[in-house]
């Protein structure tokens, strides 16, 4: 099985030179595992409103699950009944890198998380 990078939002497309940017984007029943980036989901611009990130399993507790970078102005994620592998809230706090981990981050990510990963298809 191969690892697969994180995913960077939002993705952009080019149409004749033109960045378009679609927003916002919506993450729903994903299991990230082990990816190779240093986050398995990114968020640098949500110009529509926040990306949602609702019912994933995030199963790498020593990697990041949700992260948004320091100095984007306009990023944001929102994110609810996620699975993080695990029911303690420093480990979850540790796999969420937002505004509480670095003053140059705009916001939080809004979060809540479930007890067992989410089996809705």
């Amino acid at each position: 099985m191969s690892r697969l990078q994180g995913i960077y939002l939002p993705i952009q497309e080019v149409f004749q030179s033109v960045k378009v940017i679609t927003c916002p984007y919506m993450l729903y029943n994903n299991v990230f595992v082990d990816q190779t980036t240093a986050y398995a989901v990114e968020n640098r611009a949500a110009y529509s409103g926040a990306t949602v990130v609702n019912n994933n399993s995030f199963l790498s507790t020593n990697l990041v699950a949700l992260s948004l970078p320091s100095g984007y102005d306009s990023a944001a994620i929102s994110a609810s009944n996620n699975y993080f592998s695990t029911t303690d809230l420093a480990v979850i706090n540790n796999m969420i890198h937002d505004k509480t981990d670095d003053l140059g981050i705009a916001s939080n990510i809004s979060t809540s998380h479930t007890s067992t990963p989410s089996l809705d298809i």
